[in-house]
C-alpha cells in the first residue's frame, strides 16, 4: 500500500518533532509533542529486556492502575506484543489489523478484559531499533469515540522513527535514577529496590542493612506507595 500524501503543514509539523528531539527532550515532551502534533492522546513508552519484555514505562494519559495490570498480568497477551510480532527492519510499525481480523480482536481476552475494562478500542505500536536490536516502543492507545489508526499515522511514524529511537534509546541509559527521582524514592529506598530486583528477601536485606525485618517492611510500603504497585513483581517491572 502507497503511504499517503502529507500536506506541507503536516509535513512542518514532523519538522517541528525533529527540532524537539534535537534540543535532547524528555519523554515527557515526547507525549506532548505527540499529542498535540499528531493526535496521539494516549502513549506509552517503553524499554525493552533482554527477553523482550516491556519495562520501564514512561505513560501520558493513561491510568497508573492500567499501567499495573498490563505489567503483571496482560502484557503477553497484547497481540503487539514484541514477542509475538515477527519484527524486522523493514516492519516497525503495526497496527491491530495487521495481524488480526477485527472481529477476532473483539473476541480476544486481551481485549475483553483490559482493553475494553480501560475504555480502550484501538492499539497501534512502533518498535525502535539500534543496532538491528529492539531497544524500545511506544505503545499508542485510542478509545472507540476517537477515530481509528489510519495509514496516515503509519506515515507519520515512519518519518518520526529517526528522532524518535535517537533520543528515546539515549534516553532509557539512566532509567533507574529518572524514575526514581520521578516517584520522590529516597536514597535508602533506591538502595533497598535494588537488593528486591536481585531476589533479596526483606529478612536478607534487613540483615544486610543492621535492622529489624519490620524496618524493612515499613520500606517497602512507602516504595510500593509512592509508585503506586502492590507487589514486588510489579515494583521490578517498573525498572527491568
Amino acid at each position: 500500500m502507497d503511504s499517503p500524501i502529507l500536506t506541507s503543514s503536516e509535513y512542518e509539523k514532523i519538522l517541528a518533532f525533529y527540532e524537539l528531539t534535537i534540543q535532547s527532550a524528555s519523554p515527557l515532551d515526547i507525549h506532548q509533542a505527540l499529542k498535540e502534533k499528531f493526535n496521539f492522546n494516549s502513549t506509552v513508552i517503553w524499554s525493552i529486556s533482554p527477553h523482550s519484555l516491556l519495562t520501564s514505562p514512561s505513560f501520558f494519559n493513561i491510568p497508573q492502575q492500567a499501567i499495573n495490570e498490563y505489567i503483571t498480568f496482560y502484557q503477553t497477551l497484547d497481540i503487539l506484543h514484541p514477542q509475538k510480532l515477527n519484527l524486522s527492519q523493514n516492519k516497525k510499525i503495526y497496527l491491530l489489523n495487521d495481524i488480526l481480523p477485527w472481529n477476532k480482536y473483539l473476541e480476544t481476552e486481551f481485549y475483553q478484559d483490559f482493553m475494553k475494562k480501560h475504555g480502550y478500542y484501538h492499539e497501534m505500536g512502533v518498535y525502535l531499533f539500534q543496532d538491528n536490536l529492539l531497544k524500545a516502543c511506544i505503545g499508542i492507545v485510542r478509545t472507540k469515540d476517537e477515530p481509528p489508526f489510519s495509514q496516515k499515522d503509519v506515515t507519520y511514524f515512519k518519518y518520526l522513527l529517526p528522532p524518535l529511537s535517537k533520543c528515546l534509546i539515549k534516553e532509557s541509559k539512566n532509567d533507574f535514577n529518572q524514575i526514581c527521582l520521578h516517584y520522590g524514592i529516597t536514597k535508602k529506598e533506591k538502595e533497598i529496590i535494588q537488593f528486591v530486583m536481585k531476589g533479596y528477601t526483606n529478612r536478607e536485606i534487613a540483615k544486610l542493612f543492621y535492622v529489624s525485618e519490620n524496618t524493612i517492611k515499613k520500606h517497602m510500603q512507602n516504595i510500593f506507595q509512592k509508585m503506586e504497585v502492590n507487589n514486588r513483581t510489579s515494583l521490578c517491572s517498573m525498572f527491568h
